[in-house]
Parts: structure tokens; C-alpha cells; sequence
């Protein structure tokens, strides 16, 4: 491996991230550090055509040091930002070819090179690929997704509808799951001029945004309690003290993650969606475990959350548990590392079976990844 030019791709990093907060005028970090990331790998892969065959191994390989899945993203969302069109595909097309991607893997990659052939007016070849990735994975939601916009593009809006009612019934709720179709389907019906079924499907929307909004303020309000709580205690002490060990994993029959956590621009609205946890996907009734110790500051229902649990392991540190189909522990119980609080489900607003698990730091949601093993 060149360290020098690992060293150099790391500079560029730091370059880029500084220009994101105006601290660096030149923007041109971004494409000088993908290229020369491209150019690294393909060096490597002289020597081992295997080196860093999917990006999960390339992140091993460098140790995690470079962070470069989020920064990949991140340079993305910036070159789109700048209408880089042309650029942006390349991209796209790049990083689909050079890598290995398992089925339903790399939507995000492919949804934006979707709507960015869209964006260059090469609408005809946009549901093209969009027809090839749905056929390869038909139960994918986010290629359906790109589908019903492709399909608005070159006006046929009767499939654009098919795909629409595949995901969505009269009976379906908007969720974090499947918010993107409802987006997709309101944009639908107000290019077709279908004012019934675009208020219909609006008002879902806003009731799901009402939900996330009542969600927050339920967990606000309980981070505020035990603030007021440690104010009473002596001395600030408090009943459990984080030590900073790794969290066990929470879901151990866990078949992947279906949704991870972190902001994502979408590709085609243009607005960045924040996902604040992730999403374990895992038979229902199978166990969810106590990330670590701590004090039960939750146990209940919320129309958003379904069952759920906190945790408060100290230090301004708490975990959260949603969808449960049962819940195993009350309100007050010191529970230990490993233990079993809870069982999978899709209560509330969830599409299917899984452990949405969220990590918050004083008050704000934090990346559990910063202290999951598994």
C-alpha cells in the first residue's frame, strides 16, 4: 500500500471537510481526492485484483481510518450541490463497476445515478436501468422508488402507478420505511392532476411527520426529567456511571441491517433525510438485549416508537429500543449488560420486523456504531 498516497487522500479529507464548513475556498478537494482514491485502488489491484473487492473490505483493510464510505457520500452530495452532473455519474458508475455489490445492496448509489441521468435529460436510458434493477430486485422499495420517477419522466404513468401500488394500499402507513414512496406518489398524482389521491396521500405524510414529531418530544421530555433528577442527587452523582465499554450487540438474530444511521441527500427532492439509528432486521419474538448497564427510564408505547425502552447508562448516555412486540422490563429496573429486555417486533409505525436502535449523547442523537460490537 503507498502510505504516501493514503497520506495525501487523508490530507485531501481534511481539505474537503474544511471547505464544507467555508473554512476552505477551494472545492476542488473533492473530485482531487475521488480521483485519487480511484487511483490507489486501481494501483493496488495490479498487485491483488482482489484488494478492497467490496467497500466494507477497502474500510477493513485501511483499518477504518479514512472513514471512506461516509466521506464517498459525503463528496457525492457535495458534487451534486454544484450541479456536477456529468461528474456525479461518472462517479456512479465508477464505484457500481469497480465494486462488488451483492443483491439489494448499493441503492443508494443507484437511485442517484438514476435521477442523475434524469438530471442530464437522458430520461429513456433512466428507465431503462431502472427496469434492469427492478427486475433483478423486485422487492426492493428504493428501486421501485427510482422507477416511479423514471417513469414520470418519459410519461408513462401507468407503470410509474403500478409500482406505487405494490408498495402502498389503502391500509398502508407512511413510515420511516417507506416514506420515500409516499413522496414519490404525491409527486405522481400532482403531475397527473389526481387531487383526491394526492390529499390522500399527503395527509399520511403529515400524519407520519406529526408521529416523528410527537416521538422526539416523548424522548426530550424524558431526557429532561432525569436532568432535573441528577439536579436533586448530591454532588450531581448519579444511580449508574458509564464506564466506556462496548455495547453488546442488541439484536443477536439479526439477519442485516435494513436501514442505516446518518443523513442521506435524496437524490431527486434534493433534501437531506436523516436516519437516527439502525435498523436491525430480525425474526419477530426474537430477543433484544441491554446494550449495557443502566437504569430503565422508558417502557411503554408511542404511536411512532411502538413499544419501546430507554436506557440511561450515565454521563448523559441512553440507548433506545423501538418496534417491540413485548416488553420484558418496567420503569426503575437496573438492568445488566446482555440482558433481555425486550422482543422484536413491528409495533407503531414499521413496515416489518426489526430493533430500530438509536444511541443519544446529552441530549442528541450519536452514531451507535461509536460503540457497537458485535
Amino acid at each position: 500500500m503507498s502510505n504516501k498516497k493514503w497520506n495525501k487522500f487523508d490530507k485531501l479529507v481534511e481539505k474537503c471537510y474544511l471547505n464544507m464548513i467555508g473554512a476552505e475556498k477551494n472545492g476542488g478537494c473533492w473530485l482531487q481526492g475521488y480521483e485519487l482514491l480511484m487511483e490507489i485502488i486501481r494501483e493496488e489491484r495490479q498487485q491483488n485484483p482482489n484488494y478492497g473487492a467490496t467497500l466494507e473490505m477497502l474500510e477493513e483493510i485501511t483499518d477504518y481510518e479514512y472513514d471512506i464510505q461516509g466521506w464517498l457520500e459525503d463528496c457525492m452530495d457535495e458534487i451534486d450541490m454544484r450541479g456536477n452532473q456529468e461528474a456525479l455519474l461518472k462517479m456512479c458508475d465508477d464505484l457500481l463497476s469497480m465494486f462488488s455489490w451483492p443483491e439489494y445492496t448499493g441503492s443508494d448509489i443507484k437511485l442517484r445515478k438514476s435521477a442523475t441521468m434524469a438530471a442530464l435529460g437522458q430520461k429513456k436510458e433512466s428507465a431503462e436501468f431502472c427496469k434492469k434493477w427492478m427486475a433483478k430486485e423486485p422487492q426492493n422499495i428504493i428501486a421501485a422508488v427510482s422507477g416511479v420517477y423514471a417513469f414520470i419522466g418519459v410519461k408513462e404513468f401507468d407503470e410509474a402507478e403500478k409500482l406505487v401500488e405494490r408498495f402502498i394500499s389503502d391500509k398502508t402507513q407512511c413510515s420511516e420505511k417507506n416514506d420515500m414512496m409516499f413522496i414519490a406518489a404525491s409527486t405522481l398524482y400532482q403531475v397527473t392532476g389526481r387531487k383526491k389521491e394526492k390529499k390522500i396521500i399527503d395527509k399520511a405524510i403529515k400524519e407520519y411527520e406529526a408521529d416523528i414529531a410527537l416521538e422526539n418530544d416523548t424522548i426530550k421530555a424524558l431526557e429532561a426529567a432525569l436532568a432535573e433528577e441528577r439536579k436533586k442527587l448530591q454532588n450531581g452523582s448519579e444511580k449508574v456511571i458509564y464506564d466506556g465499554g462496548m455495547f453488546k450487540w442488541p439484536a443477536p438474530s439479526y439477519t442485516r441491517i435494513s436501514s442505516d444511521y446518518g443523513n442521506r441527500m435524496h437524490p431527486i427532492l434534493g433534501v437531506q433525510q436523516f436516519h437516527n439509528g439502525v435498523d436491525m432486521a430480525a425474526p419477530g419474538g426474537s430477543p433484544i438485549l441491554a446494550a449495557y448497564d443502566g437504569e430503565v427510564i422508558a417502557s411503554g408505547y408511542n404511536s411512532s416508537m411502538g413499544n419501546y425502552i430507554m436506557i440511561n447508562h450515565g454521563g448523559g448516555l441512553i440507548t433506545v429500543y423501538m418496534h417491540a412486540s413485548a416488553l420484558y422490563v418496567s420503569q426503575g429496573k437496573m438492568v445488566v449488560r446482555g440482558e433481555k429486555i425486550a422482543a422484536v417486533g413491528t409495533t407503531g409505525r414499521s413496515t416489518g420486523n426489526h430493533l430500530h436502535f438509536s444511541v443519544r449523547l446529552n441530549g442528541n442523537y450519536v452514531s451507535p456504531w461509536n460503540y457497537l460490537s458485535q
